[in-house]
């Protein structure tokens, strides 16, 4: 629907100011794409925006989503050029013409003409907190939703996404279809599924306060980067220009604001229009529904559309469960989470290690086996902290006489000496030099292999050689 601020008989006084005067040319800001204008003769052919446009067409805000208008262009200007909030009344207001006005839930409502469903009952209140949380739960969504903030437009089944998008781009400030929806939204959509008596009014002027607030808070960013140069300019834009041009047209026809017919106009053919919708997700091939249709919103015109039989055959082809209808394979993920537990029980695998004393340690082990405690941090299990390399090295020594060629070339030599001097003094003397010889840093006996070389002092060879010595003489 399109309205002329011109086609209305209100008397109004001369205007007092020129456009240049009431906000000179140079400090025009552009509109924003958002609060995009619906176009009622542009369908696109998928069923699901069909059924979509033609379930919002019952509800009793859809001319919200097609209705523009014509008015100065300089009254959009001034509209935002004006705005201020007063904290103590908690009230809007912005000037257009020479007059001030309060901006409320009310004005809006009667701007794009929202009317109560039942006129004999009150408005309803929407759900909040959790009850919203488990509504798009059940709608459909890829995993169970904990908080409103991690909803994401483009994640929820049709044909509850296309209602969502289509909402989001024409009645909100979003500049995406596939943004986040905010509350008032989904209880938006609450309504519209329940058919409850919900005040669509007051869930679109919290949708439009926000906007003002985001207005602000960039016009206030915006005079910083000014003053100063390495701050980055927030560019600033008008919200809400479909919005804006319906609340200026219902004031110029119901106060004295001058119509200006020979100022600039800006008409509907100026308004962003809503483009084609996409209906898959990013790694699907085709459509995901979700809850089906409550039959009560599925009207007799619907059932006699041509492409409702199109939108069935879809829906019987790529449904999906919702969460509350897998919920009893829920806690799977739970045991895959077992595991990491395991570790606790394999632990007792220390009284297999070798003890120390008995064990001697290779001459060649090098330092960096220290880093051990590295995979402790790690949180892998105990039982593979065992290095492979020392149990290696532990397996290729042997036990028994042939621990070492060293320790049996001492023990010939000294044999050989106590054999060739006897029992007497003399062989005395000789197992005695032998002892001192075997002591001595400096000993390496001919034909060893030099890593069998004593390191810091008497080596582990040395002092089995002089055990076994000891116990030879008695």
């Amino acid at each position: 629907m399109q309205n002329t601020m011109a086609e209305q008989n209100v008397p109004a006084q001369a205007p007092t100011r020129t456009d240049e005067q009431i906000v000179p040319r140079s400090q025009w800001l552009q509109i924003g794409k958002s609060n995009l204008l619906f176009d009622a003769q542009k369908i696109q052919k998928n069923p699901i925006f069909q059924i979509s446009v033609d379930i919002l067409r019952n509800t009793n805000f859809f001319r919200a989503f097609s209705a523009s208008a014509s008015v100065p262009a300089v009254y959009i200007q001034q509209f935002w050029n004006s705005m201020k909030y007063d904290e103590k009344t908690g009230v809007y207001c912005c000037q257009v013409d020479e007059q001030w006005f309060n901006l409320s839930a009310d004005l809006l409502r009667k701007a794009l003409d929202i009317t109560p469903v039942d006129p004999a009952h009150p408005f309803e209140l929407p759900p909040t907190g959790d009850t919203v949380i488990d509504f798009v739960n059940q709608l459909g969504y890829p995993e169970p939703v904990e908080f409103v903030s991690n909803i994401r437009v483009n994640y929820v089944y049709q044909p509850w996404r296309a209602i969502l998008t289509l909402i989001n781009q024409c009645l909100t400030g979003k500049t995406s279809g596939g943004d986040k929806p905010r509350h008032p939204v989904l209880q938006m959509l609450w309504g519209i599924v329940t058919q409850t008596n919900v005040d669509h009014a007051e869930l679109l002027w919290e949708e439009f306060t926000q906007g003002i607030q985001t207005f602000f808070s960039h016009k206030a960013s915006h005079k910083a980067s000014l003053k100063d140069p390495k701050k980055k300019a927030v560019p600033l834009l008008i919200p809400y220009g479909r919005f804006t041009k319906m609340i200026i047209y219902y004031l110029g026809s119901t106060s004295d604001v001058h119509k200006r017919p020979e100022s600039p106009c800006h008409l509907p053919g100026d308004d962003f229009l809503l483009g084609n919708l996409k209906f898959i997700s990013k790694g699907e091939t085709d459509e995901v529904f979700g809850m089906a249709i409550p039959k009560q919103l599925i009207t007799q015109a619907i059932q006699q559309s041509s492409y409702y039989p199109k939108y069935l055959e879809m829906v019987a082809k790529n449904t999906k469960k919702t969460p509350q209808d897998s919920a009893s394979k829920q806690p799977e993920p739970a045991t895959k989470r077992a595991p990491p537990k395991k570790p606790t029980t394999t632990t007792p695998v220390k009284p297999t290690k070798p003890p120390s004393s008995k064990q001697p340690k290779s001459p060649t082990k090098k330092p960096s086996k220290r880093k051990l405690p590295q995979k402790v941090r790690k949180g892998k299990p105990s039982f593979q902290l065992v290095d492979e390399d020392d149990e290696a090295q532990q397996e290729s020594v042997p036990q028994g006489e042939s621990d070492d060629p060293a320790l049996e070339l001492a023990k010939k030599m000294s044999l050989d000496a106590h054999q060739e001097k006897g029992e007497g003094e003399g062989a005395d003397a000789d197992i005695e030099r032998a002892i001192k010889l075997s002591l001595d840093p400096s000993f390496l006996p001919q034909g060893l292999h030099r890593r069998h070389a004593p390191v810091g002092g008497v080596s582990a060879i040395r002092i089995q050689y002089l055990k076994q010595l000891l116990n030879y003489l008695k």
